[in-house]
């Protein structure tokens, strides 16, 4: 049986309490098979050569967009990392949105066998992991449990939050450098907006 290790996060919850900001929601999952180990490595150098750091917003502008183009450059993450974005919202459903993202970016990875699925969420409260593992089997995905993450601990937690928050500014569209260069991940293949 295939085995599939999904690495979610999101970015936006704080766009609805901001006056006169567009209410944005993103949920970036990170999905691998048996390539994981090898792509986890990779985004630790690629996080060394970079110069970003543990967490994207408190990473310099230039590292977080060098961090970035090291990974879209590299072929193995081809089809590899989603994202689901959500606007407007009037009531939004973070959670629903959020399992909604999750389910997508495994079924538009078309496992070609049998498999089940790992999911780790960034700081999800332990409460909300059955109910995630719940909904997630109910949308029909073969999930076996969703785990606690958190960005110092997982270098793939990491490039949700780095995909994440760069698809979130991206989409918000005030600097023409992320904008292009969303474009032309896209383009390759190396982001899937689902």
């Amino acid at each position: 049986m295939q085995k599939l290790y999904c690495y979610v996060d999101e970015s936006g919850q704080d766009t609805l309490a901001q006056p006169g900001r567009k209410i944005i929601f993103v949920v970036a999952v990170a999905v691998f098979s048996d390539n994981r180990d090898e792509l986890e490595k990779a985004c630790l150098q690629y996080e060394r050569e970079s110069g970003k750091k543990k967490k994207w917003n408190s990473t310099r502008r230039i590292n977080r967009m060098n961090y970035l183009r090291l990974v879209f450059g590299d072929e193995r993450f081809r089809k590899a990392l989603c994202v689901c974005v959500s606007q407007p919202i009037e009531h939004p459903d973070y959670d629903a949105r959020t399992i909604l993202g999750i389910a997508k970016a495994i079924t538009w990875k078309q496992p070609s066998q049998p498999y089940t699925a790992e999911v780790y969420v960034d700081g999800i409260a332990q409460a909300k992991q059955a109910e995630y593992t719940t909904e997630l089997r109910r949308a029909g995905v073969r999930v076996r449990r969703v785990h606690r993450a958190r960005d110092e601990s997982y270098a793939l937690i990491r490039l949700a939050d780095a995909v994440a928050g760069f698809v979130r500014e991206g989409v918000e569209g005030e600097d023409k450098e992320t904008i292009a260069l969303l474009e032309h991940a896209k383009r390759r293949g190396m982001i899937a907006e689902l």
